[in-house]
């Protein structure tokens, strides 16, 4: 096995490395042979004006229309990279608890056909994000002072006062009225994280009465209380933190990502991924209660395993974890030729669908298998529609439905994670694969603890869940059910998801049903504890069994 020293390469602590670095990377594409990379402990920055571009179609992440609406002025789809890892197998990256300091709005990493590649012990942080913080010091329903996070930059010009960083200027007032991303924490409830307009929301007057100290009047009355942090930024998803495509065998042990600009982590089209000790939070000596944008994990089209063993998930503006697929929708047929798209506008432009793949046509109304096949071969035909030969002819009454493809159905292992500060859901799972949930502490998540969903018509995210185990849990404190068994069938023609069981759970502070099922059969549930109500909701159920 080949070591390779980052110094060697005129990456030391210190200095700006992002040039040496892009060339180091490049020199490992060179050989399949086992390999080390070693940095010395210590701070490493990397200056985004040198980080390089690239192109890619990163999954639920900012459409075409979205550029336009948010009036983006970078390059579309165009990501600067701090860390670009391309075509690289057997390789060790061993950072010796170094940090890669980010100056400027990227995409963290890369990772893009690879293959048995593990990140070991180090943390990526960024300076100055996009990401703000106002603490109310004093209000009415009528009025209230903030003051400001001393992290960010604000100037004043002919519109008004905004925040500035490299790479991003926002408005205090810009999309005040119609954004309702933003996030807010109160001090009565300092773990709960929760979507709310923004704090300049049908204001008149924002005037500057010291530095970093602001005073608000309002049209409308306001239910703010002294001590409630709001964080405010710019949802646009242009940006994520780690994206993995078309590579196998990833292993991340002891990474910590203080900050991203969407997705913490995204995966599309990957084999066997593996987390361990990892923290997606914010900086323990920082300022902030959240460090993801969107969500923490997101996991599309992906087959083999997930496994997620003792991490923190702790701040995020959407779910802390998303394992789905992509409902297809069947544009055409020609006997054993079909055309496929994709429907939802923030995925498109790749191509998860390969040749001896099986493939089930699903009815979007109840969600069911109409009929199989598999893949003879798969081509792009542009970035929305993929063309299809299939072994066998397919049925002309099949346009309209979508397909499944089942042979990109990761499976899960979750277990022994601490899940604090997410703003929707802790778990949305929507996959074939077999999937254990357990010894996880979901300390606050202000939607469901974990939703097993299935839709055809919105989001477009496969698809039926057929073996979920769920057990050994603590919810403590859930805004929504927090098991939530929900497939988005129109019609019920039978049952969606199948073998689930929920077993010695404990569920603290929810007072309304902890339990809700639709459209399922075969679900066991026995030895939870529950604290208040112990109801179980079901719809459209078969064979439910409760102890």
């Amino acid at each position: 096995m080949k070591t390779y020293s980052a110094k060697d390469y005129g990456i030391i602590p210190n200095k700006q490395i992002a040039k040496p670095l892009y060339d180091l990377f490049c020199e490992l594409q060179k050989t399949d042979e086992e390999k080390v990379l070693v940095f010395e402990k210590g701070t490493y920055f990397i200056d985004s004006d040198e980080c390089q571009k690239t192109y890619r179609a990163i999954t639920n992440t900012t459409s075409a229309e979205e550029y336009k609406r948010y009036d983006n002025k970078s390059e579309t789809f165009i990501h600067k990279v701090a860390l670009l890892v391309e075509n690289i197998k057997n390789l060790t990256i061993e950072g010796n608890e170094c940090t890669f300091l980010i100056d400027g709005k990227v995409t963290n990493a890369i990772i893009s056909n690879c293959e048995n590649v593990r990140f070991k012990d180090f943390t990526i942080d960024t300076v100055k994000p996009n990401l703000h913080k106002l603490t109310v010091t004093k209000c009415t329903p009528w009025y209230a002072e903030f003051e400001l996070d001393k992290e960010s930059v604000y100037v004043k010009d002919k519109k008004g006062f905004k925040w500035v960083g490299k790479g991003y200027e926002l408005g205090f007032r810009q999309f005040s009225n119609t954004a309702y991303w933003n996030a807010t924490i109160r001090p009565e409830q300092k773990n709960k994280i929760e979507r709310k307009p923004h704090p300049f929301r049908a204001s008149y007057s924002v005037k500057e009465i010291a530095p970093y100290k602001f005073a608000v009047k309002y049209f409308l009355k306001n239910d703010y209380v002294v001590g409630q942090n709001f964080y405010v930024f710019n949802t646009h998803r242009s940006d994520v933190g780690i994206f993995a495509e078309n590579s196998k065998n990833l292993y991340f042990e002891n990474i910590n990502e203080y900050f991203n600009y969407s997705h913490a982590f995204v995966a599309q089209n990957c084999c066997d991924l593996t987390f361990n000790g990892c923290k997606f939070c914010p900086n323990p000596d920082g300022l902030y209660e959240m460090s993801s944008l969107t969500d923490f994990m997101h996991i599309c089209m992906c087959y083999g395993k997930v496994t997620v063993e003792k991490c923190l998930f702790d701040g995020a503006a959407d779910d802390a974890l998303n394992v789905h697929g992509i409902h297809f929708k069947v544009k055409s047929v020609n006997e054993n030729e079909i055309i496929v798209a994709f429907c939802h506008p923030q995925a498109w432009d790749f191509n998860p669908l390969d040749k001896g793949d099986k493939i089930e046509f699903i009815d979007p109304t109840t969600l069911l298998c109409k009929g199989d096949n598999k893949i003879v071969s798969s081509e792009k035909v542009d970035s929305h529609h993929i063309k299809l030969v299939l072994e066998k002819p397919a049925s002309s009454s099949f346009k309209g439905l979508v397909i499944e493809d089942v042979d990109k159905c990761a499976s899960l292992y979750y277990a022994n994670n601490v899940l604090n500060h997410i703003i929707t859901r802790g778990i949305l799972y929507t996959s074939r694969g077999k999937a254990v949930i357990e010894n996880n502490r979901f300390i606050s998540n202000t939607m469901s603890g974990v939703l097993l969903s299935d839709d055809a018509k919105s989001w477009y995210e496969s698809g039926m869940c057929k073996d979920v185990t769920i057990q050994n849990n603590v919810f403590e404190y859930s805004g929504a059910t927090p098991i939530l068994i929900k497939p988005e069938n129109a019609f019920h023609d039978g049952a969606v998801h199948k073998n689930i069981k929920i077993l010695n759970n404990v569920f603290k502070e929810y007072d309304k049903e902890p339990i809700s099922i639709k459209s399922s059969s075969d679900v066991y549930i026995d030895g939870n504890i529950f604290e208040k109500s112990n109801k179980v909701e079901m719809k459209n159920c078969e064979n439910i069994v409760i102890k």
